[in-house]
């Protein structure tokens, strides 16, 4: 931040934006640019542009939501502008002699530039700010030899340094920060992990003296670097300002008047730049003193009247950018201090990152519509990404003379603090802290009413993960449940538990199998449903090969784990798996109706997908309709309820990448076919031979004969057939593996830890229940006494 011939980042940046401000060539648009500068001392914050007597702080300023409350906001139309706010926060800035440095900065000093984009034809502002952070060094009082009030000064630094640290090392290792353990990072919350581009200068000693401080420098950049933050592009706001809009009209008109006297002026001297030259080719004395008057005139005459109007109109512009900036200033302090009266809602995320950045003020008076499958007319609007039988409004946020309360037109969509409200039309007060979920677990919002203290849960714990356990805990399985992830959502916790278990009782017996759970498309299972369900890989070590168990075969084996016992003689070994054991390795879609004639046949190359998604190989398949009625070829005719059809189903080879096909040993395809019974339809199951799995040829051939088409069997054919690919994992020469080191032990007993905090947690919650029920017990036996 230094000025003068040690000129520092700062200065440069701001020189920079100005000088490309004097670039713009475009007249529609208009740049405003704003100041602020504050400082961190002591854990307090304080303004440093704000008016002080001599000696004197200032104020200390609140932090909430990011930002100092009450910091005051300066215009700056030029790099000169800059350097003055800094000159005057400067003589404000803490600043001390130690031992180590004798100008030696007491606080952190964060400087923040805003610029702001007027678009004065589309009528649209664009908005972003800088801020540039000058953190105070860490401190050895050894070394500094500072005691007393010094001491307690560096104390805070390095207290403050040790939080920016921690928040650092938890968002490198993508895990939740706590951000209010200081105000340096509750202030810098949005440029460390938020929607912004940041960048850390690290500055070191050369000295050998201070080779601690270097190597703890560097490790603690080296951290910072790990962390990725997700930028998005700023969108542009329209005015919605009548007097905004006004000022904006003024200024165009203004600059367009001033475009036309400079083209009028260049018209001029081009005029008088043609005399100068036809004088200089006429000889006769006479000529030449009348062409020098008229140029001369001419130049007098127009220059004092151009020069006029340019002056006038330039200074007509000044005035109208100040009292534009000005009001934008004025409209940018006031929405800062409805932040602090205007309660609000803010967005959840699964990103933490993109967490709390979506803000919907309720002001008084106002209202908020919850709406699904429809566009509503509401300027302030929340859309639903759920689908409902009678889309429309499914809630309306209000607030009623300083009381905001959620009326909902639908049961079971909306949650208040996890729980549903299953009436049709109910209206709640929402007090500060509550939880909502509008429809889907898509929409989670926390309510935040700056005004109110009674929330028992501070904002900076109200996470995405927290509000939607919260849902799973408080749901009740017997309601009609809108269709969202939350029935998933409870599966994956209950499996995941199962998991852990099953991992940890191999360790303990020495077993060379690791379990872990994953999602995938229902449709990998064979199942004709766009739908997630729950898969667990089987990585067996010793034989270097996988496997994968559907939900249902893994409950299977999680019996037999259940009753296996440690260091003890069982009747099976649940940890084994036999080596002629297939595994879902892919699948591919085949279209029946890609022919529209009887007995055309065409073999089609069609891609295999694993669990991911992923292409792995090509299957070559065909499907052929024989002939049935010799005056009718179009299948569409043919396919017709109560028709007979004959169809020809062949699987010739697969063709596996080069990387799967040494995977594996053994092969075969499967599907399903519907076939009439007793009780109506039934799925039967196909399976072809088993082949190589280097070179699969299977050249198999089924003959599937529908006596009588039903909507059933119509459906069936006009959808893509699922075909399964099913091997046999090709095992490497078996390692001898030694299991349960330190580090294996530790990592298990950590998420053993978590599950028993957990029980603790629930174990507590039941004995609260408990007690409030003895309660009511009482309270009843008293009433029945009386």
């Amino acid at each position: 931040m230094e000025r003068g011939v040690n000129k520092g980042l700062l200065p440069r940046i701001c020189e920079s934006i100005f000088q490309r401000i004097e670039e713009n060539d475009d007249q529609n648009i208009e740049y405003q640019v704003s100041f602020t500068l504050l400082e961190i001392y002591n854990e307090e914050v304080f303004d440093l542009l704000s008016k002080r007597s001599k000696g004197s702080k200032g104020p200390s300023l609140r932090v909430y939501d990011s930002k100092a409350d009450g910091l005051q906001f300066f215009n700056v139309s030029d790099a000169a502008g800059v350097e003055k706010c800094l000159d005057e926060g400067y003589t404000n800035r803490s600043i001390a002699a130690t031992k180590m440095n004798e100008y030696s900065s007491r606080a952190h000093t964060i400087a923040t530039v805003y610029l702001r984009k007027v678009n004065s034809t589309e009528k649209k502002t664009l908005s972003s700010q800088m801020n540039i952070v000058d953190l105070a060094g860490s401190e050895r009082a050894a070394k500094s030899q500072t005691d007393g009030r010094r001491l307690v000064e560096g104390n805070n630094i390095n207290r403050s340094l040790l939080s920016l640290g921690m928040v650092i090392r938890a968002l490198s290792k993508k895990e939740k920060a706590n951000y209010r353990d200081s105000k340096l990072t509750m202030l810098l919350k949005d440029s460390i992990g938020g929607n912004s581009k940041t960048v850390m200068l690290a500055t070191v000693n050369p000295s050998e003296e201070h080779v601690d401080e270097t190597r703890s420098t560097l490790k603690y950049a080296s951290e910072a670097k790990l962390i990725t933050n997700r930028a998005k592009i700023n969108k542009s706001q329209a005015f919605n300002d009548k007097e905004v809009e006004d000022l904006v009209e003024r200024l165009h008109v203004t600059k367009e008047e001033l475009k036309k006297i400079k083209k009028d002026k260049k018209e001029l001297q081009e005029a008088i730049d043609i005399l100068l030259q036809k004088k200089d080719k006429e000889d006769k004395s006479d000529l030449v003193a009348k062409l020098e008057r008229e140029i001369e005139d001419l130049r007098n005459k127009e220059k004092e009247e151009k020069d006029a109007v340019i002056n006038k109109l330039l200074k007509e512009i000044k005035e109208l950018r100040e009292q534009l900036n000005k009001t934008l200033t004025e409209k940018q302090n006031a929405a800062q201090e409805d932040s602090e009266t205007v309660p609000y809602l803010l967005n959840l995320n699964e990103d933490h990152m993109l967490s709390k950045l979506v803000k919907l003020n309720v002001g008084q008076g106002q209202h908020i519509s919850v709406v699904a499958g429809i566009q509503d007319d509401d300027a302030r609007v929340i859309q639903v990404p759920i689908a409902i039988n009678n889309p429309g409004k499914i809630a309306r946020i209000t607030n009623k003379e300083g009381k905001v309360s959620i009326e909902t037109f639908f049961e079971n969509i909306v949650t208040v603090n996890g729980e549903r409200i299953n009436v049709v039309k109910k209206c709640i007060v929402i007090e500060n802290g509550y939880r909502l979920m509008l429809g889907s677990t898509q929409s989670l919002w926390v309510f935040v009413n700056p005004l109110s203290n009674i929330s028992s849960i501070p904002l900076d714990d109200i996470t995405y993960e927290m509000a939607l356990e919260e849902i799973i805990l408080e749901s009740n399985t017997e309601l009609t449940i809108s269709p969202d992830e939350i029935s998933l959502k409870r599966k994956v916790i209950k499996r995941s538990d199962d998991v852990k278990e099953a991992n940890f009782k191999a360790l303990l017996a020495n077993k060379p199998l690791e379990f872990n759970l994953t999602l995938t498309s229902a449709y990998f299972l064979g199942e004709s449903k766009d739908s997630l369900v729950v898969i667990v890989h089987v990585w067996d070590m010793k034989h270097s090969c996988g496997y994968i168990l559907s939900e249902e075969e893994f409950m299977n084996k999680m019996d037999s784990i259940h009753a296996f016992q440690v260091n003890r003689d069982n009747d099976c070994d649940p940890f084994i798996i036999d080596t002629e054991t297939f595994t879902p390795v892919g699948i591919s879609f085949a279209k029946f109706l890609n022919q529209k004639e009887f007995g055309s046949r065409q073999e089609y190359k069609n891609p295999i997908s694993d669990e991911d998604g992923k292409e792995i190989g090509r299957l070559s398949c065909s499907f052929h309709f024989l002939h049935t009625d010799k005056q009718n070829k179009s299948l569409d005719k043919a396919l017709q309820e109560g028709k007979t059809v004959t169809v020809q189903i062949g699987i010739s080879k697969i063709l596996f990448d080069d990387q799967r096909k040494h995977k594996y040993w053994k092969v075969k395809c499967q599907f399903q076919l519907p076939r009439m019974s007793a009780e109506g339809i039934e799925m039967t199951c196909i399976e072809t031979d088993i082949k190589e799995a280097r070179s699969p040829v299977f050249n198999y051939e089924y003959i599937w004969k529908i006596n009588v088409l039903t909507k059933e069997h119509i459906k069936f054919l006009k959808e893509p057939m699922i075909i399964r690919i099913l091997c046999i994992p090709l095992r490497s020469q078996p390692i001898d593996i030694q299991r349960g080191d330190k580090v294996e032990f530790q990592k298990l007993l950590n998420s053993k830890d978590d599950q028993i905090k957990k029980l603790k947690e629930e174990n507590k919650q039941l004995k609260k229940e408990r007690d409030i029920l003895i309660e009511q017990q009482k309270k009843a036996g008293q009433k029945t006494k009386r």
